[in-house]
């Protein structure tokens, strides 16, 4: 948790960073980690047609059929809890897609362990 609040205090203050919540959206807009912005791991599928919209979001640049990830933002994903996959599979979807591995970073203990210790949880905006 103390790295998790550095990296939110570091890098996604400064807007080097992203906090994903990779847990369903209904999920999502129930409860969420403060600053974290949603983004399902079903979303980094292939042939998703809007992947290219979320890679560019990220800060991922597009060079003919590859991308740059140079200016890529470092990211922390997180789901449920440690018996929750959908980060893990969101991280092997962005591997497979180019994403430096030493960008992703993950918040394995998810929404429980967060909630466990007694950090503040917020209902996002619709």
């Amino acid at each position: 948790e103390l790295e998790l609040l550095d990296f939110l205090d570091r890098r996604v203050r400064a807007g080097q960073g992203l906090l994903l919540d990779n847990r369903q959206p209904e999920f999502f807009k129930q409860e969420t980690i403060p600053s974290a912005m949603s983004l399902p791991e079903a979303i980094l599928k292939r042939d998703n047609p809007h992947l290219a919209k979320v890679l560019s979001a990220l800060g991922a640049r597009r060079l003919g059929e590859r991308w740059d990830f140079k200016d890529a933002k470092a990211l922390v994903l997180f789901c449920s809890a440690v018996w929750c996959d959908e980060s893990a599979k969101a991280i092997r979807a962005m591997l497979a897609l180019g994403y430096p591995a030493d960008k992703l970073n993950y918040y394995r203990g998810g929404l429980q362990a967060w909630r466990a210790v007694g950090l503040t949880t917020v209902v996002p905006e619709s």
